[in-house]
């Protein structure tokens, strides 16, 4: 009995602080593109705090043109960088290393660095031109031109 009557305090008590949610708050927020400031935004809407809806606005790349970003942003998706980011993209090869377990550590003529998953085996040589296409679920097979081998990669820089 004693343990029915706390609860039920403990109930009533909680249900008399809860606060009305602004639902029109709660609607911009799911307007927000990036996850982790759509949570923020509605964080901040439950707890009764002002958002500012400036700041949860992602902002892209001013320069350059809007393929050239894309081309830019190819392999970032895991970084929000990449909007409508392009399925496939060939590029030189302009440096080739080794990872201490044997995993290639490719540069590309525009700058990018791709790192080898897995164990697969592909040769690959400076100069070469190679074809980084998009997977599923964020993932990444990079093959060379006029081969059917590929790898799997991840973008480092």
């Amino acid at each position: 009995m004693k343990k029915l009557t706390l609860s039920l305090f403990v109930l009533i008590s909680t249900s008399s602080f809860a606060q009305e949610v602004n639902t029109q708050a709660l609607a911009a927020c799911s307007l927000v593109e990036n996850d982790f400031k759509r949570l923020l935004c509605y964080d901040q809407t439950i707890a009764g705090k002002s958002i500012d809806m400036t700041s949860m606005t992602t902002k892209t790349p001013v320069n350059g043109s809007k393929s050239q970003n894309k081309d830019q942003a190819f392999g970032l998706e895991h970084k929000d960088i990449a909007k409508d980011a392009a399925q496939e993209q060939t590029a030189r090869v302009t440096s080739v290393k080794k990872a201490p377990r044997g995993e290639l550590i490719l540069t590309l003529e525009n700058g990018q660095k791709w790192r080898q998953i897995g164990t697969e085996r592909l040769k690959v040589k400076v100069n070469n031109d190679v074809i980084i296409s998009r997977g599923v679920l964020n993932s990444f097979q990079l093959g060379v031109v006029d081969s059917n081998k590929k790898i799997r990669v991840k973008r480092v820089n």
